[in-house]
């Protein structure tokens, strides 16, 4: 939201939603489903998957599954762009 110059508030108002249903899942204390991202990116104008781009001149190749010592076995590491919720759930 913040690369379309878009506050949630604002998003949230035009999908309809209350402020508390979009900062519930901003803030990850519930996760975002399928139906809220894709309604999240119509209001946007971009695709889905932009949810689990990285932003511009970010670093790539951060997701990862270890297997090395300096990670647990099949610990997995989630992409910084991952939303809270989602990498709560990993």
């Amino acid at each position: 939201m913040a690369r379309a110059r878009r506050s949630a508030r604002s998003v949230a108002l035009q999908l309809g939603w209350t402020q508390a249903y979009m900062w519930r899942r901003i803030n990850g204390d519930v996760a975002f489903d399928v139906e809220d991202l894709a309604a999240i990116a119509a209001v946007l104008e971009v695709s889905v998957t932009a949810f689990f781009e990285p932003p511009p001149g970010a670093p790539q190749n951060r997701s990862r599954v270890g297997m090395g010592p300096d990670m647990g076995q099949g610990t997995i590491r989630m992409p910084l762009s991952t939303p809270p919720a989602l990498r709560r759930a990993a």
